[in-house]
């Protein structure tokens, strides 16, 4: 078996793993980059419509602060913490109290992963806030280092030490 083969074996053991890298980093306010979610609360130009934009989100972002606790709660690797935790003005990504993410499913082959959503919103998700899809270099630096290069180091000794 060739390294893309250990790879996509690998990473089709660990699937859940990625994908929870993928959505603790939503959680975080990430995207696929890294980078905190924009437009925030205050910037975001959806509450342009209303007579008072600033005010209507203020008060939006009091009631998605109330669900905080409960984000954080749904953190898989809380004991690594990746990301600092997110500004009450970062974006948590709750669409009509239902989480996106939890329609995530990811695709695997010997090229590599595509991580998506079937959630209904996915698509003006990542319209809106840019690519949200895909681990960012802290996630990727941890499935690598606890996950990938063992299986690697491993299928080496199999197939590369005789």
């Amino acid at each position: 078996s060739t390294l893309n083969d250990a790879v996509s074996s690998e990473a089709a053991q660990t699937s859940d793993v990625i994908l929870s890298l993928n959505r603790d980093q939503m959680l975080y306010g990430r995207d696929a980059y890294g980078n905190v979610l924009k437009p925030d609360y205050l910037d975001d130009p959806f509450f342009q419509q209303f007579e008072d934009p600033l005010g209507v989100a203020i008060e939006y972002k009091k009631m998605k602060m109330k669900l905080e606790d409960m984000h954080h709660a749904i953190i898989r690797f809380q004991s690594i913490q990746l990301f600092p935790d997110k500004s009450p003005d970062t974006p948590n990504l709750l669409v009509n109290g239902n989480w996106f993410m939890n329609y995530l499913f990811i695709n695997i082959s010997k090229e590599g992963y595509e991580i998506d959503s079937t959630g209904i919103v996915a698509p003006d998700i990542e319209q809106k806030y840019g690519k949200v899809f895909g681990l960012a270099p802290e996630s990727k630096a941890y499935y690598w280092n606890g996950f990938l290069r063992r299986a690697l180091l491993e299928h080496y000794e199999k197939n590369m030490a005789k």
